[in-house]
């Protein structure tokens, strides 16, 4: 590994050196990130958690409410109507049929009151528009039937059922337990989850009836079966008898709690604060039990039940220790490319631009500059010294060229005087020799010639000189015989130019005595004329 490191060029130990120191911060960094927000994302989910179960409780509560404000209203509306003498049952059931369904939850609402506090019931026997039972006791009921209202026939021996004689005999509002009940439904019968609320109806101090309403919980229970906290995790509702009123295992509805932490139900309904189960399972997997209180206003507390799943708690946490893990990696990476092209730029380069500056002063090539050398770090100092140093050795070199100059002049004044001294040795013996041959050619030897060979620088002129000398003999030759021509044809011409006077003077003497002649023709024509 050290050996390796020794290898790498200078930009590769400072890519090797500050990359590795990243990447451990990188790693101490994510992991001390990771640990420290492993605890506070897992708070977070739990609040998370926490407050998706408290939303769940709030909505549950707030159907329940809504209702539980409408029972209530209407069983102080019915007592002050009491009080105020009104006993007429038909304007009963009228006040009653808008009450019934004031709430979103409510698939009824109900009025009983005790023996003859509206008139003498035997009166009414049997008169079901009005409410009344076979023995004419009024129980006011309108339910939902399809998109209206419809009266439902009740009968005595509802009297001694749970849902009157709770609030009647306590004086105080009650919500009953779930139940199974069947409901008209588009003329057929479906059975229903449902459960009550119940207020007494007071009027002169004393209860005189109880007002109630038939609450459906089957919308309730769709709605938190679709709520998945965390993607997997799943919602639930227990009355507070107990009983299971959502569950996504439709086989566990209206069955007796009996999983883990069934105490801390109980404590959470009993004291109206939220706690967390462990050691409840999702599929196999762990998983953490949410318990949050729903207190009604009637006083009532059902508990709202989340079971999350501890890999969807952790999920946020994990997402966190990935996403630090590749932001980590892609830092390093971005960090290892700017290492790269920094130590590329600013030192692999310069310090390969100063090689060949060093390559070039060792081969004696001192003409460039040193690039790098207005820089301000240690390279700029290198290449300052570098400069200085190819300053003195051009220098140098210019000096030694300079000397070298001086010694081949030397060398060549030496040359030329040794070859000075040569040539005077030369010369005198040309001088000599070309004396004595002019001396003879000047005595009329035209035979003679020069004896070779000279020096170099002489030779032409022993040629020339034998040549200009053998050719003189020959003009002096082609003289002679042209002289030797002369002489004879002038002697011929000499007699020539004799027989020529002679004949001359002949002629003269015959053209005179013509010319006397020719005169006396002259005369002789002239008389004749």
């Amino acid at each position: 590994m050290t050996g390796a490191f020794k290898r790498l060029s200078l930009a590769g130990k400072l890519m090797a050196a500050g990359g590795g120191a990243l990447g451990v911060l990188l790693m101490a960094g994510s992991l001390l990130i990771t640990w420290s927000s492993d605890a506070a994302v897992r708070d977070l989910a739990g609040r998370y958690a926490a407050s998706m179960t408290g939303e769940s409780a709030l909505a549950v509560k707030n159907d329940l409410d809504a209702a539980d404000a409408v029972v209530r209203s209407s069983a102080a509306l019915f007592g002050a109507s009491y009080e105020a003498g009104q006993r007429d049952r038909a304007l009963y059931m009228a006040q009653l049929k808008p009450v019934s369904v004031g709430a979103p939850a409510m698939l009824g609402g109900w009025l009983m009151v005790e023996p003859n506090v509206l008139g003498q019931d035997a009166a009414f026997a049997g008169k079901t528009e009005l409410g009344a039972t076979a023995s004419g006791r009024f129980i006011g009921y309108w339910v939902r039937e399809g998109q209206g209202l419809a009266i439902s026939s009740g009968e005595d021996g509802e009297f001694g059922e749970r849902f009157y004689t709770t609030s009647f005999n306590s004086g105080r509002p009650a919500v009953m337990e779930p139940y199974a009940d069947n409901v008209a439904d588009g003329g057929a019968q479906k059975e229903v989850l449902m459960t009550s609320i119940t207020y007494p109806v007071m009027a002169g101090g004393r209860v005189i009836g109880v007002m109630g309403a038939d609450l459906a919980l089957d919308d309730i229970a769709a709605r938190l079966n679709a709520l998945k906290p965390f993607n997997d995790g799943r919602a639930m509702l227990v009355s507070p008898g107990g009983l299971w009123v959502s569950h996504p295992d439709a086989a566990m509805r209206m069955k007796p709690y009996a999983g883990p932490g069934l105490e801390v139900v109980r404590q959470v309904m009993a004291e109206g604060k939220s706690a967390v189960v462990s050691g409840v399972t999702i599929n196999g997997r762990k998983a953490q039990r949410l318990v949050a209180p729903v207190r009604l206003a009637s006083g009532a507390t059902w508990a709202m039940v989340v079971d999350v799943s501890e890999a969807a708690l952790l999920a946020p946490a994990r997402r966190i220790a990935l996403g630090l893990a590749v932001g980590g990696l892609l830092l390093l990476a971005a960090a290892l490319g700017v290492l790269a092209v920094v130590s590329r730029a600013v030192i692999a380069r310069p310090l390969l631009a100063l090689r060949e500056t060093v390559k070039g002063l060792a081969e004696n090539r001192y003409e460039r500059p040193v690039a790098e050398t207005a820089r301000a770090d240690e390279i700029g100092s290198i290449a300052r010294a570098l400069e200085t140093l190819r300053v003195e050795l051009a220098r140098a070199q210019a000096l030694r060229d300079e000397q070298d100059t001086l010694r081949r002049a030397a060398d060549a004044d030496r040359d030329r005087a040794a070859a000075l001294t040569l040539s005077i040795d030369e010369q005198t013996d040309v001088v000599s020799q070309v004396g004595e041959a002019l001396a003879a050619v000047a005595a009329g030897d035209l035979s003679r010639r020069i004896a070779g060979p000279f020096a170099p620088v002489y030779e032409p002129l022993r040629q020339d000189f034998n040549t200009a000398v053998a050719s003189l003999e020959q003009a002096i030759g082609e003289i002679a015989e042209a002289a030797d021509a002369i002489g004879a044809a002038a002697v011929t011409l000499s007699t020539a130019s004799g027989d020529l006077a002679r004949r001359t003077q002949r002629q003269a003497q015959g053209l005179a005595r013509a010319a006397g002649s020719l005169d006396a023709v002259t005369g002789a024509m002239g008389g004749a004329a």
